[in-house]
């Protein structure tokens, strides 16, 4: 592939992600008094956050684990980079529910990296070896304005799992 081809779709890729994160904010984010996500967490509120008085596991996950995420929430293609159905299209979640959904415990994996693009903000965390876990959140958005970036009632969307670069 040329520089120039290579340089087209990277700019055409950049100008999704932001109009994704435009329109998903101003059109369709969830109303007042609808919930944004239909499945249940598959653990409790508690678990996923640490539960008081316990210490949570350290540590990445294995391969193995997080390809079962993948493919219990894809369309059972483990290589998909595609979004999780975590979070339906058009519609937001907090963070401890995505967090609950996938069975992924937030203080394990320690603090993201985050990357803001525009409008939208990038939080990925390592999730394993092998693979990384991404959520895109508002970045100027009123009923996130009150929450950090990594607190359980901040609203993502956007969710994926992706092979780490390089490996």
């Amino acid at each position: 592939m040329t520089s120039r081809a290579a340089a087209a779709l990277s700019v055409a890729a950049f100008a999704v992600g932001v109009s994704t994160g435009f329109v998903g904010y101003h059109c369709l984010g969830p109303r007042p008094g609808h919930p944004a996500i239909t499945t249940a967490p598959s653990r409790d509120e508690g678990a996923v956050l640490g539960a008081q008085g316990q210490d949570p596991p350290t540590g990445l996950y294995t391969d193995n684990e997080v390809r079962r995420v993948v493919e219990r929430w894809t369309a059972r293609r483990p290589n998909d980079d595609t979004l999780l159905r975590v979070v339906p299209s058009g519609s937001t979640a907090p963070l401890v529910t995505v967090f609950g959904a996938l069975g992924l415990d937030l203080p394990r994996l320690g603090k993201p990296t985050e990357e803001r693009v525009d409008f939208v903000l990038y939080l990925t965390w390592r999730v394993s070896p092998s693979y990384d876990l991404s959520c895109m959140t508002a970045a100027i958005d009123p009923d996130n304005e009150r929450f950090g970036y990594t607190d359980p009632r901040r609203r993502l969307y956007g969710i994926r799992i992706s092979k780490r670069i390089g490996r």
